[in-house]
Formats: C-alpha cells, sequence, structure tokens
C-alpha cells in the first residue's frame, strides 16, 4: 500500500505517524523503532537516510522548499510532499 499527499502543515499518512514542518526541521512523530525514513529534496537528492530508534525523530532542514518524505513502517511504505 502506498500513500501519497501534498501538505503545508501537519501530514497524517496513518493515524499514528505525523509529520510536521517547522521553520529548520521536519518532525515526524508516531514513528516505531526500526522504521525507515528517507527525505528527499525535489531534484531527487537524499537528504537523510537511517532507521529511526525512537518516536520522534527531527530532521534538519535549512533552505524552505518542497520535500518528499518516505517512511516504512511496519512493512507499508509511505510517501508524502511537504513544503518547507
Amino acid at each position: 500500500k502506498v500513500t501519497t499527499s501534498l501538505g503545508t502543515g501537519t501530514v497524517t499518512m496513518i493515524p499514528q505517524i505525523k509529520i510536521k514542518s517547522m521553520p529548520q526541521c521536519i518532525y515526524l512523530s508516531g514513528l516505531s523503532s526500526g522504521d525507515i525514513v528517507k527525505v528527499f529534496n525535489i531534484t531527487g537528492q537524499t537528504l537523510f537516510y537511517g532507521k529511526v530508534d525512537r518516536e520522534l525523530t527531527e530532521i534538519p532542514v535549512s533552505r524552505p522548499g518542497v520535500y518528499i518524505i518516505t517512511v516504512q513502517h511496519q512493512g507499508l511504505y509511505f510517501s508524502t510532499k511537504i513544503l518547507r
């Protein structure tokens, strides 16, 4: 299953995972240990790739723009675009 959306504020992909754009970072909450998060800029450059080990993850993003966030959560893949 793949879920996609375009958002400018808080994005809810599934009830427990939320993505919030802040001035210097992107916050992801509701993650489980072992979830994989990837963040790309609009040109496809990977800005972040890693397994999370806690529920809340902060990803530093210094420039405003469109970012693509992919989360692998419990065997499901979710992708969303967010404006920061």
